[in-house]
């Protein structure tokens, strides 16, 4: 009797522990199961390694940082572009300095008033003598030439051509002989080969008011206006306002080494046109 009851609890035992065992198995596989099916490819790929997480991370911050950096100095060069452009345009539109620098060379040949030429060579040689007189009057340290109590000074003849080549250029045609009129004359002295001037004129001519500068190619177009001298003599400030020019004149310059050559001098259409139109 003891044994039945022993061994039905036993087999009991034993059928409870089987039971046991499958539905643990069974709610082991449920929930694996359960679990793949709520991960997506992407999980189930191999993650990388925290190292190599961090690598990139700090390899994307070093990026975006370069990226900010580029971005700033593109911002500060594109406002210095555009301020240079600004002062680029600035000193085009306002040349008033380059004006008067042409104003100051050109102003000895204007004092002549020479006639319109295109070629150095055919410059009358009175305009070549008195134009390089004046740019040595006006420009030069007259304390080297010999001056008399009537206040003339003798001038070499080298001096001459050496002033007329700075503002003609190379090529001319030299004829050394007395010029001028009854107003102003520089005597020639063939022997000693140098010009007697008066430093002080009695009388002026015309001084040059600079227009307007075009650059076409490599040379300027400066039209100039020919003003009445003020009473005072002296090299005056070339732009002064209310000037009101007798007639105008075309000069071509070339510019080489920061200094200008006087190439050609024109009459302005606009002038010859109505010249011929009155004739």
């Amino acid at each position: 009797m003891n044994m039945d009851k022993k061994e039905s609890r036993k087999s009991k035992n034993q059928g409870n522990t089987g039971e046991d065992i499958l539905q643990r198995l069974s709610g082991a596989l449920d929930e694996d199961i359960s679990e793949m099916e709520g991960l997506s490819a992407a999980d189930l790929e191999e993650k990388p390694p925290r190292k190599k997480r961090s690598a990139m991370a700090v390899k994307r911050r070093t990026l975006a940082v370069v990226g900010v950096v580029v971005f700033v100095f593109a911002i500060i060069g594109f406002v210095a572009t555009v301020f240079a452009g600004v002062r680029l345009v600035a000193r085009i539109t306002d040349n008033t300095q380059q004006k008067e620098e042409i104003a100051q060379f050109i102003y000895p040949v204007v004092m002549n008033d020479p006639a319109p030429f295109d070629d150095v060579q055919s410059i009358q040689p009175s305009v070549l003598i008195m134009s390089a007189i004046w740019d040595i009057i006006i420009n030069e340290n007259l304390d080297k030439y010999q001056k008399d109590e009537f206040q003339y000074i003798t001038i070499p003849q080298v001096d001459i051509e050496s002033h007329a080549t700075r503002l003609f250029g190379t090529g001319l045609r030299f004829q050394h002989q007395t010029v001028g009129d009854a107003e102003y004359s520089a005597i020639y002295d063939e022997q000693t080969q140098s010009y007697t001037v008066q430093v002080v004129p009695r009388t002026m001519t015309y001084r040059p008011f600079v227009e307007k500068i075009r650059l076409v190619g490599e040379e300027y177009y400066v039209t100039v206006g020919y003003v009445q001298p003020a009473p005072a003599w002296g090299v005056e400030k070339f732009q002064a306002e209310n000037m009101q020019p007798d007639k105008y004149m075309e000069y071509v310059l070339s510019k080489a080494n920061g200094d200008y050559t006087i190439v050609a001098i024109n009459q302005p259409e606009e002038l010859a046109s109505s010249t011929s139109s009155q004739g």
